[in-house]
């Protein structure tokens, strides 16, 4: 397991780091992130801030195709109002997925395709979306 990894599970519950563990060891385990909080805005970067409401129909995959489209080595990703990225960053990771986040900012996530292939990209976005609904959905009025 890479550091930067284990210091951000630091403190965690056995049980949820063997989760993690367990998405490792199956090679199902999908990093957006290389460790680093932030990236450099010389960078090329995708601001990406879709509109969370429900009759939204954009999905997260459309990203992918986007980021393929501009040869894209990392996005920005806004989250919706109220959730904050070590809350999701949490909750990710125990899918097996790892995202970043940039400390300068408390509403977005740091995704970095660099080192992905477009199926990992696809379902590490999937998970990632599905995560995000889930938190959505308990807050729709």
């Amino acid at each position: 397991m890479e550091q930067w990894l284990e210091e951000f599970m630091s403190g965690w519950p056995a049980e949820q780091r063997r989760e993690v563990a367990e998405h490792l060891e199956e090679g199902r385990f999908i990093s957006f992130t290389d460790g680093r909080s932030s990236i450099s805005t010389e960078e090329n970067i995708l601001d990406w801030a879709p509109a969370w409401e429900k009759e939204d129909e954009r999905r997260l995959l459309l990203l992918k195709d986007e980021a393929e489209r501009k040869s894209l080595p990392a996005v920005r990703l806004k989250l919706p109002s109220g959730l904050q990225p070590s809350v999701l960053r949490k909750a990710v990771l125990l899918r097996g997925v790892a995202v970043g986040s940039e400390s300068e900012r408390e509403d977005v996530i740091l995704l970095q395709f660099e080192s992905l292939s477009p199926e990992q990209i696809a379902e590490g976005l999937e998970r990632l979306e599905e995560e995000i609904n889930s938190f959505t959905a308990r807050y729709e009025s």
